[in-house]
């Protein structure tokens, strides 16, 4: 399958010879699905790494079933030829089921570390610009040395009045980018659209603790979100609102060093008194007893 160039860099004969071809030879004219989301497709692939292990579970959307999908390791996620192997035969099932296209999600739990933003750019109301700032241009907002190319950021507010900062980056690495331009090429080759995104596992349980915990009513709560090689703790107020944000390693271990003292500092800047407290143990193998540090 010819590879496909962005028309801004075609003169309009090329542009009209492009479209011709991919008109004719392929499916991007008649199947809608090489540009929805992989969540909005009918069959889709999960595949979760958290440092531990890898996991796959294969989602048929039209029913709403899930199914363990063929194990892989690491390795298979680093590794583009093992990957689309992989995938190739994930494409086999989708076909004989009756699929058209197959969506891949990567849930990536095995890092999440923030970067703060430039004390100077502290504006609530310039979150929007912001926001596209870390996406564009994440240098321009940065507090830290950043490599552009190593790494990718997102902003997440701190929707609080009590917090003392707007917002914070979260950072993710490309660590996984060949993986998923991997998958993207399996589905130009077979003209079969393979549709990918990665997410960021703890954003996307932060995202979910508001209106699946119960809580007492506008009391300050701690969500301690535990994975296999790091803690994320999330500070809100009695809104569920985000007003800080920590993150520490468990350097080799299964819970991370310091971990009462940096709750301890937190509350104190916060103004905290007797908090709901909430644990998630989200990876393998994680240490249960971690609420055992909190109590007085």
């Amino acid at each position: 399958m010819s590879a496909l160039q962005h028309p801004s860099g075609l003169n309009p004969v090329q542009q009209y010879r492009q479209a011709s071809h991919f008109l004719r030879r392929t499916s991007r004219a008649k199947n809608a699905a090489w540009y929805q989301n992989p969540l909005e497709l009918d069959f889709q692939l999960h595949l979760r790494t958290d440092g531990a292990g890898v996991t796959a579970f294969l989602h048929d959307r039209r029913e709403n079933l899930w199914a363990p999908g063929p194990p892989l390791t690491e390795q298979h996620l680093l590794d583009p030829a093992a990957i689309t192997a992989y995938a190739t035969a994930a494409l086999e099932h989708v076909r004989s089921a009756g699929g058209t296209s197959l969506g891949v999600v990567l849930h990536v739990a095995d890092e999440f570390s923030l970067t703060e933003i430039k004390p100077e750019l502290h504006d609530r109301d310039a979150l929007g610009r912001l926001r596209g700032q870390a996406v564009e241009d994440p240098a321009s907002i940065l507090a830290d040395f950043i490599q552009a190319d190593q790494s990718s950021w997102r902003l997440l507010p701190y929707f609080s009045p009590a917090s003392h900062s707007i917002a914070t980056a979260v950072t993710v690495s490309r660590r996984y980018a060949p993986t998923l331009d991997a998958l993207r090429a399996l589905g130009e080759s077979e003209d079969f659209p393979v549709v990918t995104s990665a997410l960021s596992s703890p954003l996307i349980a932060l995202l979910g603790i508001h209106g699946n915990v119960r809580r007492t009513p506008e009391r300050p709560a701690v969500a301690i979100l535990q994975y296999s090689a790091f803690t994320v703790i999330a500070f809100l107020d009695g809104n569920s609102d985000l007003m800080l944000l920590r993150t520490q390693l468990h350097r080799g271990l299964r819970r991370p060093p310091n971990f009462r003292h940096t709750i301890a500092t937190a509350l104190a800047s916060l103004e905290i008194d007797s908090p709901d407290i909430f644990l998630f143990p989200l990876g393998q193998d994680v240490d249960r007893t971690l609420l055992e540090d909190l109590r007085p």
